[in-house]
Parts: C-alpha cells; sequence; structure tokens
C-alpha cells in the first residue's frame, strides 16, 4: 500500500479552462488535522498523502471565501478536485 495524490485543479466559470491564478491548498483530516500545505501555481496543485478522507480547502486572493470540499483517496491512486472560480475574481 502507497500514498495517493490529490491534483487540484482551479477553472474559470465561464469557459471551465484552467485559471491561471496562485493560492495556497490545505489538506485536512477530517478530524481536523493538517496533513498537507502547498501552493497552487498556474491553477494547478498535487498533493501526496496517505490514503483516506480528508477535506481540501482553496484560497486565492481576492476570494470573498475559501474554496472547500471533501475527498477519498485510495492506496497508490490520484484524485482530482476541480473547483470553480467565482465570477470577477482576477486571474493572471
Amino acid at each position: 500500500m502507497g500514498y495517493g495524490k490529490i491534483n487540484v485543479w482551479i477553472r474559470e466559470r465561464e469557459r471551465c479552462s484552467v485559471a491561471n491564478i496562485k493560492g495556497t491548498v490545505t489538506v485536512t483530516q477530517c478530524c481536523g488535522k493538517i496533513i498537507q500545505e502547498g501552493q497552487i501555481s498556474a491553477g494547478h496543485g498535487e498533493l501526496t498523502v496517505p490514503p483516506g478522507c480528508y477535506i481540501v480547502t482553496a484560497n486565492f486572493k481576492g476570494a470573498k471565501i475559501p474554496y472547500e470540499t471533501m475527498v477519498i483517496v485510495n492506496c497508490d491512486k490520484s484524485a482530482c478536485i476541480n473547483f470553480l472560480l467565482e465570477k470577477g475574481l482576477p486571474t493572471g
């Protein structure tokens, strides 16, 4: 059994294309323990985590609230998350 990966993608709502945006991403166990923190660059971030169930939070400059979702990562597998940017949030 091995670690899995979480791929975080940030997409522009109007076109569903990957947004050219920077930010941070935090992976937290459901009990509240932070497992991994990383950067989002050019609309993408990748984190390596043990298998489990996680809450993934993404933050960007200008966002009114953090983006948040839950993901389950299996052994030796990748899980992809796509967040849609709110309208009017600057990219680039």
